[in-house]
């Protein structure tokens, strides 16, 4: 900043101590500020960071004032509190305590009433397609569920079932047919997962060769459905799922809603390191 005096000369100015300066507050925040969750900022470029300069609401000029001693850039900010995590009674100490927890606070998985989770209790397709329908931000859309004769219009997933189903997540185990209740064994569940996946974004391709290659490694690999092949190399070559033997997958194999959450939470952890490395 540049001042001129009296007598024309001009003066550069780095410095002015007690200048009060009053950032105004949109007016959706002010509540927030006046509770002091909105606080001013100043960024140092040496740095790269925002530092917490605090400040003072003023309600009757609607903003927040504090004291500058030189320029800099400076921002309002609102800190918000971390949501609760959500828990269940029966996931003390379990294994999968953490994913659960993060996934139920998320709120992409839930609970089975009575504050329990039922972590050891198998996870049916239908359970399995609305956690991923909630994991891609779908709308329910009980409409997509009419091709399925055995999707009631009034059962809790045809909606999520619809919505993933439309969106090209899930498939039908017949023309007309879904099979909501019945469990979803784990290449069903592979090929769900890579679905998921492109969709948002991630490379999921895989070549015949390579596929052989990874799949080679498990004593059961002929067991494979042939349009599960691809989908469960790739779930093995990202770390999302492994055999339930050191050489034995086991494709057809039933999954409890533990182990379906924590692969999921993988999924979600993949997603998420992608979706940064994008920004």
């Amino acid at each position: 900043m540049l001042a001129v005096k009296k007598d024309g000369t001009v003066q550069k100015i780095g410095q002015f101590p007690d200048c009060r300066v009053l950032l105004p507050v949109p007016a959706e925040a002010r509540e927030a500020a006046a509770t002091g969750r909105v606080k001013v900022y100043r960024y140092d470029e040496s740095e790269k960071t925002w530092d917490e300069v605090g400040g003072t609401y003023d309600p009757a000029a609607g903003g927040l004032a504090f004291k500058a001693d030189h320029f800099s850039k400076y921002a309002l900010m609102e800190t918000t509190a971390p949501p609760a995590v959500k828990t269940f009674a029966d996931i003390a100490g379990h294994w999968a305590q953490k994913e659960i927890e993060i996934m139920a606070t998320k709120g992409f998985v839930a609970g089975v009433g009575d504050n329990k989770f039922a972590p050891e209790a198998t996870v049916t397709r239908a359970e399995f397609a609305a956690i991923l329908a909630r994991m891609a931000g779908l709308t329910a859309d009980p409409d997509g569920a009419k091709r399925f004769n055995d999707v009631p219009q009034n059962a809790w997933y045809c909606g999520m079932v619809g919505a993933a189903a439309k969106a090209g997540l899930v498939r039908g185990t017949g023309e007309h047919s879904f099979a909501p209740n019945e469990p979803i064994t784990r290449e069903q569940m592979a090929a769900m997962m890579v679905r998921l996946m492109a969709r948002e974004g991630q490379d999921m391709g895989i070549g015949e060769a390579d596929a052989a290659r990874i799949l080679a490694g498990f004593e059961d690999a002929a067991s494979i459905s042939p349009w599960a092949r691809n989908s469960v190399a790739l779930v093995v070559r990202e770390g999302i799922m492994k055999g339930r033997t050191v050489a034995q997958f086991v494709p057809a194999g039933h999954t409890t809603r533990a182990e379906a959450t924590v692969v999921l939470y993988r999924v979600w952890q993949k997603l998420q390191l992608s979706a940064g490395e994008k920004k």
